[in-house]
């Protein structure tokens, strides 16, 4: 298949900087989410590989050849878009076999493409109805296989499966996941939807006002943020935060907050010495806080652990998401097994929080870089 390499792009809409020095590598085969929020500059992006926008600078190159100048139907890429664009009056086969007509393919090359793509996308039964005889999930499919049948070089999608439902979704993700790795093309997913990129990317570009944050694995990014909005919006829930200031108490170093004050252990201190008297923003994921019940005061644990008070519980199945009010203007979600939840919880009950030290997150309240 191919690479894709993108070297210091810059878009503008006018005085409007869209996207901002962005540089990456797009290995052969690998399957590459662009997540970010409304406007953070990952659409622009991938038109602008899709040649549907033009760079204010930079370079674009599929397999080390520059395609700044190219226009898109020079580019050997195929594009899903959020909405399906099927013809109505064409059926499945006829959606599938348009692309490879355009491009002169004989009859019977054409039979054997379609027949490979219906039976990839599990539509041989469909291959005859037209667009009004099909779901949301399976004009999607049409739309799917309609871009891949000619085999592009680069296949890219833009929030494909927005205008389907939840279950939709959840199917359509692993059709999507399937063919990508069956097929071998080396793709190009927008998102802002972190679920949808955590299942689906071998790489993930995390994005924000045009200016990418992070790259990595799903895993990496979720567990090794970088910063404090890579670590904020990836998660659901996502990270718990509360600004603390380091400090030194009896040669340890102490995470303190008005209401606690949390002793490092000492695999951590080396880590954190140098930002001694720092003011950090303490991050922690839902599912690594640990929740126990208070009956009565306990001044000594009041020091060392954070405490706080059941606001909501939310059932979720075989686990609940514990909202609780730890300060007046801070609220965290816990996340617990609801059948290992030993001692039931009902709102308004204190609690105190023990934190998995080896799982905390600092970052600078100032850079809001990570350091540890």
């Amino acid at each position: 298949m191919s690479t894709l390499v993108i070297e210091d792009l810059h878009v503008h809409y006018g005085e409007t900087h869209a996207v901002k020095g962005v540089s990456l590598r797009v290995e052969n085969g690998e399957l590459c989410v662009f997540l970010g929020p409304s406007g953070c500059g990952k659409t622009s992006t991938l038109r602008t590989v899709a040649g549907l926008v033009r760079p204010s600078s930079g370079r674009i190159l599929i397999d080390d050849r520059v395609v700044n100048n190219l226009y898109p139907g020079e580019r050997d890429i195929a594009m899903v878009f959020q909405s399906y664009a099927l013809y109505p009056h064409m059926t499945v086969r006829e959606h599938f076999a348009f692309p490879l007509r355009a491009g002169k393919m004989p009859e019977p090359e054409i039979a054997k493409k379609i027949e490979s793509i219906a039976e990839l996308l599990q539509m041989h039964p469909l291959v005859d109805r037209y667009p009004r005889e099909l779901s949301a999930g399976q004009a999607q499919r049409v739309a799917i296989g309609r871009a891949l049948i000619r085999t592009p070089k680069l296949w890219l999608l833009d929030e494909p499966l927005n205008n389907l439902d939840a279950r939709l979704q959840v199917e359509t993700r692993a059709v999507l996941k399937h063919i990508q790795r069956e097929s071998g093309i080396t793709s190009i997913y927008v998102t802002h939807n972190q679920e949808e990129a955590q299942s689906l990317a071998d790489q993930i570009v995390i994005m924000d006002s045009g200016l990418i944050q992070q790259i990595g694995t799903p895993q990496e990014v979720y567990d090794e943020p970088t910063n404090l909005f890579v670590a904020g919006f990836v998660g659901t829930p996502p990270m718990n935060f509360i600004p603390c200031t380091l400090s030194r108490a009896n040669g340890q170093i102490v995470l303190r907050h008005e209401t606690f004050g949390l002793e490092l252990e000492p695999e951590l201190v080396q880590r954190v010495a140098a930002a001694d008297g720092h003011a950090v923003m303490l991050g922690i994921r839902p599912e690594d806080v640990d929740l126990r019940p208070v009956h009565g005061g306990d001044p000594a644990s009041d020091r060392m652990h954070p405490r706080g008070t059941v606001y909501v519980i939310e059932p979720q199945g075989n686990e609940q998401i514990v909202s609780l009010q730890v300060t007046l203007d801070v609220l965290w979600k816990v996340r617990r097994e609801a059948n290992s939840a030993a001692v039931p919880l009902e709102s308004g009950q204190p609690v105190e929080l023990t934190l998995r030290q080896h799982r905390l997150r600092l970052f600078d309240a100032n850079t809001e870089q990570r350091l540890l």
